[in-house]
């Protein structure tokens, strides 16, 4: 009887691992459709590929009947090499420029503070490799002041004014500019040479607001 007792509550333990998918240490293994795909031009897998912070925009063909002298979205073809395609040569990626517009279709002041310190990062970034630590540093202070500057477009009451909605749309255009493994290794080389500098406040001042 106990013998009959002891198989019964195997073979229960057995049909509880199956349908909870539990190995026996307690964890779970995820399944294949759980890890994140990669980038289909790179083959990057990002650790933590997290969620798109950008809100809803206006659709593509709102967008294009607004401002139809837009570059068109290059689309996958953008996204073959680290400078990206700037057809219409204002430095900025037009895959980006086109995110910035459908961002701000009713604000021209928010859409130049953003296509300026897209600017700013771009030239970061595709320069890096045969910047100086100096030409480094005065290009990651363009990036500081295009925010500064941000800061007053967006209403602030000065450039000093911290406002939460710049923070976030600084964020949602990196979002948008580090989009294929090179271009994150392309900031992080940034950073990296960077890093260990001291700024005076007066070297990222404001000294261009958008108009």
């Amino acid at each position: 009887m106990n013998g009959l007792r002891i198989l019964l509550m195997l073979m229960l333990s057995s049909v509880l691992v199956l349908l909870c998918g539990c190995s026996g240490g307690g964890g779970s293994t995820p399944s294949a459709e759980e890890e994140p795909n990669p980038d289909p031009t790179t083959g990057f897998v990002p650790e933590n590929p997290g969620e798109d912070p950008s809100p809803d925009m206006i659709p593509v063909d709102e967008l294009d009947r607004l401002f139809p002298n837009l570059p068109p979205d290059p689309g996958e073809a953008g996204k073959q090499t680290l400078e990206g395609i700037d057809a219409d040569g204002d430095g900025v990626r037009d895959d980006v420029q086109r995110w910035i517009y459908r961002r701000y279709p009713n604000d021209e002041l928010k859409r130049k503070a953003m296509l300026r310190y897209a600017k700013a990062l771009q030239a970061s970034i595709v320069n890096v490799d045969r910047d100086s630590r100096d030409q480094v540093r005065a290009r990651v202070l363009d990036g500081f002041r295009a925010e500064r500057c941000a800061r007053l477009a967006f209403g602030g009451v000065d450039q000093f004014d911290l406002i939460d909605e710049v923070a976030e749309a600084v964020r949602e255009v990196q979002f948008q500019m580090l989009n294929t493994q090179e271009r994150v290794i392309a900031d992080l080389t940034v950073d990296a040479k960077f890093s260990g500098q001291v700024v005076g406040a007066e070297e990222w001042t404001c000294t261009d607001p958008i108009r």
